[in-house]
C-alpha cells in the first residue's frame, strides 16, 4: 500500500465515531510512523476500559471549566503535571481524569507529540470525553520535583458524564 493510500485510510478511520478497536488503534499509530519504542511504552502504560483510553490532564487555574478541558492529555498519570510556563510553580491546580474513545484521538498529532518525547494523547477538536473525576491540589506556593501526592488531593469531585473536550 502506498504512503498516500495509508494517509487516506488513516483520515477515513480517524473520522469514525466509537468504532475503532484496541488493535486498530495501535495499527493506526504504527501506520502513522510512531516509533516502535514509544508504541511499546504506550501499550505498557495505556489503561483501556470498554474500548476507551484513560487520560489525564493537569490544569493550572483558580476555577475549572468542565466544558473547556482542552485537547492535550496524557496517557500516563505521572506525566500529567501542571505547567503554566514556569516549571514547578503553581499555587493551585487540578488533575482531571477522563475516558476517550480510540476514534476521538487525533492520530497524527499524537504521533508527532510522541516523536518529541511527549507522553501525550491529542484529541480531535470538538470530540466528547467521559469525565471521570477532578482532583484539586492547592495551597502550595512552590511545588518541587513533582512532589504532589496524586492520592492525597485536597478535594475530589466525581462526575461520570460526557462533556466537550
Amino acid at each position: 500500500m502506498s504512503y498516500l493510500s495509508k494517509v487516506k485510510l488513516l483520515a477515513a478511520l480517524n473520522k469514525m465515531i466509537l468504532s475503532t478497536s484496541h488493535d486498530e488503534f495501535f495499527d493506526l499509530l504504527l501506520s502513522a510512523k510512531m516509533p516502535l519504542n514509544i508504541l511499546h511504552d504506550l501499550k505498557d502504560k495505556l489503561e483501556i476500559t470498554d474500548n476507551k483510553i484513560k487520560i489525564y490532564r493537569a490544569i493550572v487555574t483558580e476555577k475549572i471549566n468542565i466544558n473547556a478541558l482542552g485537547i492535550y492529555w496524557s496517557y500516563d498519570k505521572g506525566a500529567a503535571w501542571p505547567y503554566d510556563g514556569r516549571e514547578g510553580v503553581a499555587d493551585s491546580f487540578y488533575i482531571v481524569t477522563a475516558l476517550t474513545p480510540f476514534s476521538s484521538v487525533d492520530i497524527q498529532k499524537t504521533v508527532n507529540a510522541a516523536k518529541m518525547s511527549e507522553q501525550e494523547i491529542t484529541l480531535q477538536q470538538g470530540k466528547k470525553i467521559f469525565l471521570d473525576e477532578i482532583r484539586y491540589f492547592g495551597g502550595w506556593s512552590r511545588i518541587k520535583n513533582r512532589g504532589y501526592d496524586f492520592d492525597k488531593p485536597q478535594e475530589i469531585e466525581t462526575f461520570k458524564k460526557w462533556v466537550q473536550a
